[in-house]
């Protein structure tokens, strides 16, 4: 399979998707699998409607930050960024759930301006592609969370290069960056590893979630390119690139250590280090 053929078959997978579905946000493949595996009831009300703002903050089931279960009803974010350019890519688990999610969702310059273009890799924001880093955004739970892992290097990037400005910086990382989901539907917290582990012991696999599986080969595509930089944050046994912090020329693979694969991995001194002297950063910062 040659380097960028995972990465389009992925992009391919999710344009199949429709988004404007007025129920619940699953790939149909995806549906599938999960009814046929069992993972979800026929009747279960996640897997068959879209929660609007103001039934989210009505519901006791679902405005709860201790649940572990996916929630169907928000757009699906298997990327964010230009996957197609971008020459670091952080491997994740699954999109974070938080109070401005569903917020987001109902604000229609949000869903079209960034969700769908960002879904479909198409129409993307020319100077944010990255809609997380995007200051447009920045009371959305996306990008607090990547401002705030990324800060200290930003910080630190304006101090040695003597950037512009704090935004410009953004900016350009935007151009640089993208991260990948193992699972593109987002929960506060993630408990669902029978979705990415192949059931064993039987005559027949069940396999995995199927945006899982092709997330993974799009990875695995990815690491076959010299001009690429992975950093897998999350769950790296699932990802299944090869490298334990094994460094190339132009090319890393980094599988944090154990305990620090959490949400504070990217304030981990390696990466962070790795990324403030990686020569595809600097050479455009």
């Amino acid at each position: 399979m040659e380097n960028g053929s995972g990465v389009e078959q992925l992009i391919q997978f999710w344009r199949q998707f429709d988004v404007h579905e007025k129920n619940s946000q699953i790939h149909p493949e995806d549906r599938r699998f999960l009814l046929q595996n069992d993972f979800l009831l026929k009747d279960h009300d996640s897997f068959n409607k879209r929660l609007t703002f103001k039934d989210f903050v009505r519901d006791r089931r679902h405005f709860t930050p201790d649940s572990s279960a996916l929630d169907f009803s928000l757009t699906p974010i298997p990327y964010v960024g230009d996957l197609r350019k971008a020459e670091v890519v952080i491997l994740m688990l699954n999109p974070g759930l938080d109070y401005t999610c569903h917020y987001a969702e109902d604000l229609p310059t949000f869903r079209e301006d960034a969700l769908i273009p960002n879904l479909y890799q198409q129409g993307l924001d020319e100077d944010f592609p990255f809609f997380c880093l995007n200051p447009r955004y920045c009371w959305y739970g996306g990008f607090t969370y990547w401002e705030r892992r990324l800060r200290k290097m930003i910080l630190n990037i304006v101090k040695r290069k003597q950037a512009d400005s704090y935004l410009d910086v953004l900016q350009k990382l935007s151009h640089r960056i993208a991260v990948m989901q193992l699972v593109p539907y987002a929960s506060w917290s993630f408990a669902d590893d029978p979705l990415i582990t192949p059931r064993k012991g039987k005559a027949k696999s069940r396999g995995i979630l199927p945006s899982a599986q092709y997330a993974i080969e799009a990875a695995q595509c990815l690491n076959q390119d010299s001009n690429r930089t992975l950093i897998v944050g999350r769950r790296s046994r699932w990802w299944n690139v090869s490298g334990d912090r094994t460094i190339c020329q132009f090319f890393v693979v980094i599988v944090l250590e154990a305990g620090c694969c959490r949400s504070h991995h990217l304030g981990h001194p390696g990466p962070t280090q790795l990324l403030l002297g990686h020569p595809l950063l600097d050479s455009a910062l």
